[in-house]
């Protein structure tokens, strides 16, 4: 089955070996086709079963001054800022409409999350524009609409990717055979270890948490939170009842982990002064974290272990 189109991709001819054979004029053309080597116009095989298109790689520009009907054709966004691939099928077929969806070998939506984060951890979400985003992913905006459909899908994607994982590393620890105190530290690595790592991250959602504006959104993490905190409140309650920790209260001693962590985050000029770094960045580096994590360990031994 072949779709022919001139270069302002007016459908000349549909024809498939069920019905009809192209005329000589069609093969030939057919021919002109193959012999092109530049990369311009090829035969996608791609499709299941019979399916088979012409793609044609254009410039934006070249697209705008198109005549072709809107109905025939299906925009797929491809990495390049300078090309479009237009996906030109035939309407008048009783065949299944195909599905495409461009390769991700490169990684182009993982790249595109990574900006989102830096860009929305440094200026916020509503400052950020798709158009800028597009721009410092060096793809078009259209790729991003195409992978998140919209610039708070593309949030909700960072924030479903992260949390999942987090989740799994909690619940291996809760289900291990470690005393309740070295369960409790190891979570404190874990979650250390994805604070530093993921710090801009971090400033997203609390960002997120304390302004309110998408509710969808701030569900979705306090409902993250709410479970870490359960399994993490589970391992002081179980210290007690074993009598390896003190009656303390466990809601303010997790508010008191949890809070310093906050705290890097939200106050990072003042961290900077009392933890006498030249720089915001040096909070994050790995001497900062090891320096953190161990005064945090001393911090629940101290307050949590009986003498």
């Amino acid at each position: 089955m072949l779709i022919w189109f001139d270069k302002f991709f007016h459908c000349h001819s549909f024809f498939s070996a069920n019905n009809c054979q192209p005329n000589t004029r069609w093969q030939r053309r057919y021919r002109q086709l193959e012999a092109i080597s530049s990369g311009h116009i090829y035969l996608d095989k791609s499709f299941p079963g019979s399916w088979k298109s012409i793609t044609y790689f254009c410039k934006k520009d070249l697209f705008l001054k198109t005549t072709c009907a809107w109905r025939h054709v299906k925009v797929v966004p491809e990495m390049s800022n300078e090309h479009l691939i237009l996906l030109l099928l035939f309407q008048n077929t009783r065949l299944p409409m195909p599905e495409f969806y461009p390769s991700d070998r490169n990684g182009t939506r993982r790249h595109m999350l990574e900006i989102a984060e830096q860009l929305f951890s440094k200026h916020g979400f509503e400052a950020v524009s798709v158009r800028q985003l597009a721009a410092e992913a060096g793809v078009n905006s259209a790729m991003v609409n195409y992978h998140f459909k919209s610039k708070d899908g593309l949030l909700r994607a960072l924030i479903q990717e992260r949390f999942p994982r987090t989740r799994e590393q909690i619940d291996e620890i809760a289900n291990s055979a470690l005393d309740p105190m070295d369960k409790l530290l190891a979570a404190v690595d874990m979650y250390a270890e994805k604070f530093f790592d993921g710090h801009t991250f971090h400033r997203i959602i609390m960002r997120e948490m304390s302004l309110s504006q998408r509710p969808e959104h701030v569900k979705s993490i306090t409902d993250h939170f709410a479970y870490i905190l359960s399994v993490i409140r589970g391992f002081i309650s179980d210290g007690q009842k074993q009598g390896f920790f003190r009656p303390v209260d466990i809601e303010l001693t997790l508010a008191t982990v949890f809070g310093s962590f906050s705290t890097l985050i939200g106050q990072g000029s003042l961290m900077c002064m009392m933890l006498g770094e030249d720089c915001e960045d040096n909070i994050y580096s790995e001497k900062s974290r090891t320096r953190f994590t161990a005064h945090l360990k001393e911090l629940l031994r101290v307050h949590l272990l009986k003498n």
